[in-house]
């Protein structure tokens, strides 16, 4: 039996009422490693068949090749959003690894789903494509993602500092666990700061360099990351001076 036989047979046994035959074809698809079922993947991918795609999507993920980013974007963009449905979810990780810019704006797209915007979120700070700055920033103020804070400081656009400043203001009283959890974010916001490298966060940094030393994740401080968000921003000043100097 060819591979392509195969896949299908498989793909067919997702459907089976019967519960156990339904596990061993997924698990039988997600091991499938032969870039000629790729064909019969991406078929049944688009079947309308009442069974879950997200054993053809983990097994469509295991191959670097560019036939399966239109499949895992269609994946992407109509599975349901629901908690146990992890297809999009899936199809978002994928497309993260595929560095392909196709992928980019279906993605930010789905940055309103809340079921798979961890996974959406991942994608797009590997992908880094400028595009997803804006969405990134309005996720980080509205939902408070720090994840959407590490993606910003990952993509680089100095464009998402002035957003990432006015996140590290500390308020003036909170509920505890509110004040946990803003501490929180302002650490990864104090990151992605560093990252970013731009000298108008100092002002800032310097502030809360003297005023957050109470540990928060890994023993380190708001201070403690606002103190390398400091030394990397000034290095990078020095390194910038030095190369216009010498030209």
């Amino acid at each position: 039996m060819s591979i392509e036989a195969l896949v299908t047979r498989l793909i067919g046994q997702l459907a089976d009422s019967d519960a156990e035959v339904q596990r061993q074809a997924g698990i039988a698809i997600r091991s499938i490693r032969d870039a000629q079922a790729i064909p019969a993947l991406i078929a049944g991918l688009y079947a309308p068949q009442p069974y879950p795609r997200s054993d053809i999507v983990i097994a469509l993920g295991q191959f670097n090749d560019p036939r399966i980013i239109e499949p895992l974007i269609f994946a992407l963009t109509i599975s349901p959003s629901t908690v146990w449905d992890n297809t999009g979810g899936s199809a978002a990780e994928f497309l993260g690894q595929l560095d392909d810019p196709r992928a980019v704006e279906p993605l930010i797209a789905k940055l309103d789903d809340p079921h798979i915007r961890p996974s959406v979120i991942r994608a797009l700070r590997k992908l880094r494509d400028r595009r997803a700055v804006p969405a990134l920033i309005q996720v980080l103020t509205i939902h408070r993602d720090p994840a959407a804070a590490t993606a910003l400081g990952n993509i680089g656009d100095v464009s998402a500092v002035s957003a990432l400043l006015a996140l590290v203001q500390p308020p003036i009283q909170q509920k505890a666990e509110v004040a946990e959890r803003d501490s929180i974010l302002r650490y990864y916001v104090v990151r992605a700061l560093g990252k970013l490298g731009d000298s108008q966060a100092l002002p800032t940094l310097l502030k809360l360099q003297a005023q957050e030393t109470t540990p928060i994740l890994k023993g380190k401080s708001v201070a403690d990351m606002a103190t390398i968000a400091i030394a990397r921003i000034r290095e990078g000043s020095r390194i910038k001076e030095t190369q216009e100097s010498n030209t």
